[in-house]
């Protein structure tokens, strides 16, 4: 039984709304696989459809603990939500929104600051993803066979970190790519997390990827970063403070408008203006590359303070809105 293709063929199947074929396809895997988290998904996905929201919430809500960094099931929950009349649809969709705008930019990113060499940029663009594709299909090719199955279970009883390891390396082949070209190495970093999730590796491997960010690299970054930061070029260009607010305003206008549309709360609208690692992300390349100058650096980065403000300001606001309800559920 080949649990990838039937697994692509449920999500055919849901996507194309062919309910009876999906839960035939479903069972079947929930028999050769009871209990994973994909056979739970793909069942609450089908509970969704079938207007059985209840049970849909609480499946896709144990898979969410499971991978909170997901933009799609954080939609597809949110959709659920909403057949529940249930006020917490507009965190999940702000949590989505703020994901995919971060996608969005870091691709746009290495375009924006090309500084004349565009070509050369969207060559070094493309190898870095041609390069995690050609990383995929070998992965694909190998981590299935009896050796390469060994080798983990020995990693993961020995303490290897085989997988991590792998991974690092992946990285950081693509980022010498990028470099080389002239591109953002934030490029690298996506694809790279986009084969890890493609690869379906054990949640362990995002898990440890997630620590070794959010706990050695990204903190020394902003150490880096922070020495680079001149707060008196700030002050002494009025320039510069304009720039400052205006950025400020321009970004948050922006979520507030898009939030109207979107019919969420200025709340929520507020809580997704936050601006941090990308902008942060552009100052730094800026600073090395002299882009920007010492004051245009300070400038966005005190405009990230004010959208951090704003982010408070909606956080205080959810908050004065009373506990999360469920309108539909039995009293």
């Amino acid at each position: 039984m080949d649990l990838k293709a039937l697994n692509e063929q449920a999500m055919a199947a849901l996507h194309s709304g062919d309910l009876a074929r999906a839960e035939d396809l479903i069972e079947q895997l929930g028999k050769a696989r009871p209990g994973h988290p994909q056979v739970v998904l793909l069942t609450g996905m089908l509970r969704g459809q079938q207007g059985r929201n209840h049970e849909a919430a609480q499946m896709l809500e144990s898979v969410l603990r499971l991978s909170p960094r997901s933009t799609t099931l954080l939609l597809y929950l949110g959709n659920v939500l909403q057949g529940l009349g249930r006020t917490d649809r507009a965190i999940l969709v702000a949590t989505a929104w703020i994901a995919i705008a971060d996608v969005v930019t870091v691709l746009a990113l290495p375009l924006v600051l090309a500084n004349g060499r565009l070509g050369r940029v969207l060559l070094g663009s493309v190898l870095v993803v041609l390069t995690g594709a050609v990383m995929l299909l070998i992965a694909e090719a190998t981590h299935r066979r009896p050796w390469a199955r060994r080798l983990r279970t020995m990693s993961h009883d020995r303490g290897w970190g085989l997988d991590l390891r792998v991974s690092l390396l992946a990285l950081f082949i693509c980022a010498w790519l990028a470099s080389r070209f002239g591109t953002s190495i934030l490029i690298a970093g996506f694809t790279v997390g986009a084969v890890v999730a493609l690869l379906g590796e054990p949640r362990r491997v995002a898990q440890q990827l997630v620590g070794l960010g959010e706990g050695f690299a990204i903190p020394l970054f902003f150490v880096h970063l922070g020495t680079r930061i001149d707060l008196g070029a700030l002050f002494e260009s009025p320039r510069a403070i304009a720039l400052a607010v205006t950025l400020a305003l321009v970004a948050i206008l922006i979520h507030v408008a898009v939030g109207v549309v979107s019919r969420l709360p200025i709340s929520m609208s507020l809580v997704a203006a936050a601006q941090l690692g990308v902008p942060a992300s552009v100052v730094s390349i800026g600073l090395a590359t002299q882009q920007l100058t010492a004051a245009q650096g300070a400038a966005v980065m005190a405009s990230l303070l004010l959208t951090l403000a704003a982010c408070a300001l909606g956080s205080a606001l959810l908050g004065h809105r009373g506990p999360l309800t469920d309108a539909s559920a039995p009293h």
